[in-house]
């Protein structure tokens, strides 16, 4: 199948398609409270020699709540209360409720979520900044010859997505030369490494509405996010949680972290060097509690307006997985994925019982072997075995949940 470098005629008297969608942002609740400390707060003074996970390197008070971090020099304004939905916005992403995005509540059921990437620690040159980039429509090229709005990612940019697969690829030999996955009986580092292929195939072989092309964006970079997050927990993190060594290290600023109300969870956190974040009531703190310094939740930069059609001017917002705290559904319904026949294209092309497509003979699918000769059908078979055929996924899971598995005993101690 060819990718047109242009747009066929028909599509040259369409208007001209808005870029305002993914700049327009919804009405953010409300900010945190502000009120006056109580008196046995007392910033700046520090009682130990190091701090302990109960301490505050810096604090907020949000009554009657304080939250602390022994490590990181800022404090994320959490999200982990409001009934948000999951639905995707303009850019594919959650908002500010995306696990991939913002830190959110710890989650046991997935312990290395704490090591996602974080967004401005990479060179505008590296490959790894692409994932965080959004696509516009101009890097959609409709395929010439069809009555369905359906084309490619430009061929420019799915060289650069393809050069962040290649640096996963490089990080994974690491991981498995590391002997990590021989001592992990549950060890899912292929199985995320063949899915992030699957979803880059999404973009680099099916022909997709623009509203799915940024879905398959948006998914790709998750499922790279998924793979730096578990080959640094386990080759990282796990093994300071298991073998702390004192004093503990300085806290990673290339990993996402994570809230917690359990000060155990904070505690294992601190030891492997990961930004935590301690939610606790105020009458918790106390006179012997080192808090250095107060400080203001920093807001996130997320897009929050809904996906508009860039050519017709309308909304077509995407489906809602999940209203609620941020749990372990939440955490789910961010992991889930798209198949290929779930994405639009296949829902707007049915096929009749004869197996002859509705879309007429540009599309190339299941329904084209039905007029094909026998030689001709064996000479397409012996094409794709020989082909580098995409992995299909065992489900539209990213990664199961490993909450009985030995990685999270750490965090039960």
């Amino acid at each position: 199948m060819s990718h047109p470098a242009s747009t066929s005629a028909a599509h040259a008297a369409e208007p001209e398609p808005s870029t305002s969608s993914l700049h327009a942002t919804a009405v953010k609740t409300n900010a945190p409270a502000v009120a006056p400390l109580p008196l046995r707060f007392k910033i700046g003074t520090n009682h130990k020699k190091y701090l302990d996970a109960h301490d505050g390197k810096v604090f907020c008070h949000i009554p009657h709540r304080v939250i602390t971090s022994p490590n990181a020099p800022s404090i994320p304004r959490p999200f982990v209360y409001e009934n948000e939905p999951v639905q995707c916005r303009a850019d594919g992403r959650y908002g500010y409720v995306d696990i991939y995005q913002w830190p959110q509540m710890f989650c046991e059921e997935y312990p290395w979520g704490v090591a996602y990437p974080v967004k401005g620690m990479y060179w505008e040159t590296d490959p790894l900044a692409r994932l965080w980039w959004t696509p516009t429509y101009a890097d959609f090229v409709p395929l010439a010859d069809t009555t369905l709005v359906i084309g490619f990612l430009s061929q420019e940019k799915r060289n650069e997505l393809n050069k962040v697969q290649d640096v996963v690829k490089n990080r994974y030999m690491l991981y498995k030369k590391s002997k990590v996955p021989e001592r992990n009986p549950r060890d899912q580092g292929e199985r995320i490494m063949l899915i992030m292929r699957n979803n880059y195939n999404h973009l680099d072989r099916f022909p997709l509405t623009w509203r799915d092309i940024i879905t398959a964006v948006a998914e790709f970079q998750r499922s790279v996010m998924e793979c730096f997050a578990y080959f640094d927990y386990h080759q990282m993190i796990l093994p300071s949680i298991q073998t702390p060594a004192f004093p503990y290290p300085e806290y990673n600023p290339y990993w996402l972290g994570a809230f917690t109300c359990d000060p155990g969870v904070a505690e294992t956190l601190f030891r492997a060097g990961v930004p935590v974040w301690l939610i606790r009531h105020e009458d918790t703190v106390t006179a012997n509690t080192s808090l250095l310094a107060k400080v203001v939740p920093r807001e996130p930069e997320v897009v929050l307006a809904m996906f508009t059609d860039p050519v017709k001017h309308f909304a077509r917002p995407f489906p809602v997985r999940y209203v609620g705290p941020s749990n372990y559904e939440c955490s789910l319904a961010c992991r889930r994925f798209l198949r290929q026949d779930q994405m639009e294209t296949w829902q707007v092309t049915p096929t009749n019982a004869a197996g002859t497509s509705t879309a007429g003979p540009s599309m190339a699918g299941p329904s084209s072997a039905g007029t094909q000769s026998a030689p001709n059908r064996q000479a397409k078979r012996k094409q794709r075995a020989n082909q580098k055929a995409p992995y299909p996924p065992s489900s539209n899971l990213l990664t199961e949940p490993q909450l009985r598995d030995s990685v999270t005993e750490g965090f039960k101690g």
